[in-house]
């Protein structure tokens, strides 16, 4: 029996000279650093933009530029910037945007600089009086 205990003994002592493994808490649910990290390191992963008419709420910075048509001539267009770039289904001209032509008819030149909320109806680029590859049709906008 004393071997069995020495050998026991040894065992413990040869698992002390090991580094003590300490458990990983963030792992455990429900333990508070888990839900620290989840919720600070893991962006917010929006959902794709649809190009095929569905109505959206988009949120960003509302900029403006001008552009010059084939013809010749030049018109200014606004755009909001997103947060991030969105995913886009149901268009061949782009897989990815960060920023959506506003088009309606509200004057958009009022928010440039602006944080805005717009909702209204997807379309993909048809002419060439759309500059970006994804335009929204302006329903209703407001300030966030």
């Amino acid at each position: 029996m004393w071997h069995s205990k020495a050998l026991v003994l040894v065992s413990v002592v040869s698992c002390a000279s090991d580094p003590p493994k300490q458990p990983d808490v963030a792992a455990l649910p429900g333990s508070p650093s888990s839900e620290t990290t989840t919720t600070s390191s893991a962006p917010k992963v929006e959902p794709c933009l649809h190009v095929t008419g569905a109505k959206e709420t988009l949120e960003g910075v509302v900029s403006c530029a001008e552009h010059s048509h084939p013809n010749g001539s030049h018109f200014r267009f606004c755009f909001i910037t997103l947060d991030q770039p969105r995913c886009v289904e149901g268009s061949s001209d782009a897989k990815s945007v960060q920023e959506v032509q506003l088009i309606g008819n509200p004057d958009f030149t009022a928010l440039k600089g602006q944080r805005t909320r717009v909702t209204g109806s997807l379309s993909g680029g048809l002419t060439a009086w759309h500059v970006r590859p994804v335009l929204i049709d302006v329903d209703s906008f407001n300030r966030p």
